[in-house]
């Protein structure tokens, strides 16, 4: 089991769900028994394929036990939503952007974790770790990093312009693609962190 879970910890943000949005004590609905394992695991759009095949795999591996584990494809970004609305229909485990752990934990919808936290904590970058923290207990294993980057034109910029985004901005105009699909995340707080609404 020790492997399975960190093979998916590669897909997994959040752990292992409650059995009620409204405890926040911790009900686990994953059936495990000395012979039998049933598992439900949300991946990314397009990524089922892969993840099945890491199941399939798992299962050659380790023939002692019947692990019937069922890979569905979802919306990261939505697993928090999905989660609260229906607590009971949902993965026992997913992957969702950190800034939902909050509301997540508060709503008693996921377990916090008791095993391998020095394995992860080891494994991981100290701001990964607090991603994965709420309120000094950990929830999740992180899985993904995402970083913002700029490209800019060394003719036109000093490298003291863009320490600011004042800086940036004095020497002409900015121009980005807010319609293209994820630019509303990606590029969002770099607005409001700058006062722009």
């Amino acid at each position: 089991m020790k492997k399975l879970l960190l093979s998916i910890s590669i897909i997994v943000g959040l752990s292992l769900l409650a059995s009620c949005g409204v405890e926040k004590e911790y009900k686990p609905d994953i059936k495990v028994n000395e012979k039998n394992v049933s598992l439900k695991v949300w991946v990314d759009l397009n990524q089922g394929d892969f993840y099945r095949k890491v199941v399939d795999d798992f299962k050659k591996e380790h023939p002692d036990k019947n692990y019937d584990i069922t890979v569905i494809e979802s919306e990261s970004g939505r697993a928090q939503e999905y989660v609260q609305k229906d607590p009971e229909a949902a993965a026992d485990v997913f992957i969702t952007p950190n800034d939902r752990l909050g509301q997540l934990v508060e709503s008693g919808a996921v377990y916090q974790l008791t095993k391998y936290i020095d394995e992860i904590k080891k494994n991981n970058t100290p701001t990964s770790i607090q991603a994965a923290t709420y309120q000094d207990k950990m929830y999740g294993f992180p899985v993904t990093a995402e970083a913002m980057f700029m490209y800019y034109d060394k003719r036109v910029f000093s490298e003291e312009d863009i320490k600011t985004f004042s800086g940036i901005t004095s020497k002409g105009k900015l121009g980005i693609n807010l319609a293209e699909a994820g630019a509303d995340y990606r590029e969002t707080p770099w607005f409001i962190a700058n006062g722009t609404y």
